[in-house]
């Protein structure tokens, strides 16, 4: 038995009605599965989506209350009523996260249970009250036996982004064939005898409304049954962040579909993000091959580079697969979200290889954050950013616009990386995954600077690599321009001793309008990435520390943290010979970097060994008993003995 940790999530499918003022609202019953056996639950939130339907004046929201229940026993419910101040324009909302890990702690039991969802919202001002298009979304992060025979995982799939705004033609493609074959030779979820729990598609962008006319978002798959969601009241011609939930039907899995997306109005919803959730359950016996599904957050510096590609802003970051066998890159792509004021001209993206791919923002009366999504793989319109293999990967993403004004501030976002792999047999739960913890709770108080005290996180594997660390940061703000900055104390004892380390620093532009903004802040260079990294300059976050938040106008806040990490090992070993009987400090290396990996010691000569996380970088090991017992040992990968003889150097003189 091995324990580990994961997340799933499942979504409530929108409510397309419009949430009576001041009523509790059931959204539609779902049914949760988690076949494992549960021995802890770690981290359960909730966040909420929602479009208010003000007509005039502007809606100021003084209470929301979320509620869930599992099966048949009573509600948990928490309410908030600070006040959501209205700025004279339509608000669209997600916020979170919402917690009810205690309440899966005491309440949860069996494989399945059903999930019930209240919202309620109370608006104190504006014309035509109640709120549409509400969404939730809920992550569950729970300890497990690995070896169980039956088990459940969620995949994340990127559909790519048009390029401009939607059209009106009905049962118009986003690109064809971005639904992929998941099941069947050549599927993405090659697990043996899967079976969907979940499958819904995550839509979110802003409406570029450029007109006080009301429009309406409609969706399907392949020309069939058409989904309306709720109209979208454009009264105040306010441009807002909004996200959708679609939950059709789960079409064929053995074959490619089309999505389909259009307006009833044009020049609405420019590059619209959409992507494809998949919770399913498999057996563990008779699977050889893995998909392995992560989230690695990303920035890219702002504003965004001006104004040609020796201008580029570039994120680079290195990653590495140590899952055995063929890899294979699945659909994959990279998200990013941004705040502007104004339009901004010819922004150009691209990853890797990629030629830049050229995009048409607009922006009007802004309230609420853009984003787009553009895919890696050989689908995308921009051919394959690059092509994966165990070991060293480098994922890169350049961006700039062509205008010097109208600048893309605040730019943030992840990297969706799905491949294939064998199965290790460390387990499948030592794989890379991604997994959530809650870490500040949804506040609606405004406030410029929030302390969060003594958190830590618990990770069940005594070896573990972080292959990234990340924060989402869910925000309510009403300024034209704003600072973030996100950072965590130094202990005393480790680095250096004292003080913070910056998790996460920018700045951003947009109107004077309450609006809301997601922001993923990386944080991976801050943290040890694994047990025994010498890094002198990082942290553990395992240990309880602080953490502090701080933006230079006032906003309502809430914080995710999440992680992707493998506990994949291969053992590097040697022995020590030609020593005077001292203590012998050993040093690991990598040998493409000559970066410091590893440090122990040992008395006199014998061997020593320890777990390392890649098998396909060449290590060496340097000892030292003094000045005339050292030495080097030669290059080689895990599983090569790294055998060290100490001796005197040889110094030659010439006359």
């Amino acid at each position: 038995m091995a324990t580990r940790v994961k997340t799933v999530q499942y979504a409530f499918p929108t409510y397309t009605s419009v949430v009576t003022n001041a009523t509790v609202t059931n959204l539609t019953q779902i049914t949760l599965y988690i076949p494992e056996t549960v021995t802890a639950f770690r981290s359960v939130t909730v966040d909420v989506g929602f479009q208010d339907v003000i007509t005039a004046t502007g809606g100021t929201i003084t209470e929301q209350r979320v509620g869930l229940r599992l099966g048949a026993v009573a509600y948990s419910t928490t309410a908030i009523t600070d006040s959501i101040t209205n700025s004279g324009e339509e608000m669209s909302i997600v916020d979170g996260p919402w917690d009810f890990t205690s309440y899966f702690t005491t309440n949860w039991s069996g494989t399945s249970k059903t999930c019930d969802l209240q919202v309620y919202f109370n608006q104190s001002t504006g014309t035509t009250l109640g709120m549409r298009n509400v969404t939730a979304i809920i992550t569950v992060t729970y300890e497990y036996d690995d070896t169980a025979a039956t088990q459940v995982k969620t995949a994340w799939i990127p559909l790519e982004s048009l390029v401009g705004p939607l059209t009106t033609t009905a049962n118009s493609n986003i690109g064809t064939s971005q639904i992929p074959q998941l099941t069947g030779a050549g599927g993405m979820l090659p697990e043996n005898s899967v079976t969907i729990r979940d499958y819904y598609f995550v839509i979110e962008g802003n409406e570029n409304t450029a007109a006080t006319t009301d429009f309406t978002l409609t969706v399907n798959i392949d020309s069939g049954t058409s989904f309306a969601f709720g109209t979208q009241e454009a009264a105040l011609n306010s441009q807002r962040y909004c996200r959708w939930i679609y939950k059709p039907t789960t079409p064929s899995l053995g074959a490619t579909h089309n999505f389909q997306m259009w307006s009833s109005l044009a020049t609405r919803f420019h590059h619209t993000t959409i992507t494809l959730v998949v919770t399913y359950q498999f057996t563990l016996s008779g699977t050889s091959t893995v998909l392995n599904s992560i989230q690695l957050p990303m920035e890219l510096t702002g504003p965004l580079g001006a104004t040609t590609t020796a201008d580029a802003s570039r994120m680079s970051r290195d990653i590495f697969i140590n899952e055995p066998g063929t890899i294979s890159m699945q659909q994959s792509g990279f998200r990013m979200n941004w705040n502007s004021a104004a339009t901004p001209t010819g922004l150009r993206l691209r990853a890797g290889s990629q030629a830049y791919r050229v995009y048409t923002p607009q922006s009007g009366t802004v309230a609420g954050m853009f984003g787009l999504q553009q895919r890696i793989d050989s689908g995308s319109a921009q051919g394959a950013a690059l092509t994966l293999a165990r070991g060293k990967n480098t994922i890169t993403v350049d961006g700039y616009i062509t205008v010097t004004t109208n600048q893309i501030t605040n730019v943030s976002g992840y990297i969706i990386l799905n491949y294939h792999s064998g199965l290790s047999p460390s387990g499948i739960g030592a794989h890379s995954h991604t997994i959530y913890y809650l870490l500040l709770a949804w506040a609606a108080l405004l406030s410029d600077r929030t302390r969060i005290d003594n958190y830590s996180i618990t990770l069940p594997e005594s070896n573990y690599y972080f292959v990234g660390i990340g924060y989402i940061f869910y925000q309510i703000v009403q300024t034209a321009s704003m600072g973030i900055t996100f950072d965590t104390q130094c202990l005393s004892g480790e680095a250096k001793g004292g003080g913070y380390y910056d998790i996460y620093a920018d700045a951003y532009q947009a109107d004077n309008e309450r609006s809301c903004s997601i922001v993923w802040m990386r944080g991976r260079d801050v943290f040890l990435r694994y047990p025994g990294d010498p890094g002198s300059d990082r942290v553990d976050i395992q240990t309880a520390r602080n953490y502090r938040l701080f933006t230079s106008t006032t906003t309502s806040n809430g914080l995710m943290l999440t992680t992707t990490y493998n506990s994949i090992t291969y053992t590097v070993s040697g022995n020590i010979t030609g020593s005077n009987g001292g203590s012998v400090t050993i040093n690991i290396f990598r040998s493409d970097t000559n970066e410091l990996v590893y440090t122990t010691s040992r008395t006199g000569n014998g061997s020593y060994s320890f777990q390392w996380h890649d098998d396909t970088v060449a290590l060496y090991a340097s000892a030292y008993e003094d000045s005339n017992h050292r030495g080097r040992s030669i290059e080689a990968t895990a599983g090569t003995s790294l055998d060290v003889m100490l001796s005197r150097p040889i110094v030659r003189s010439y006359a």
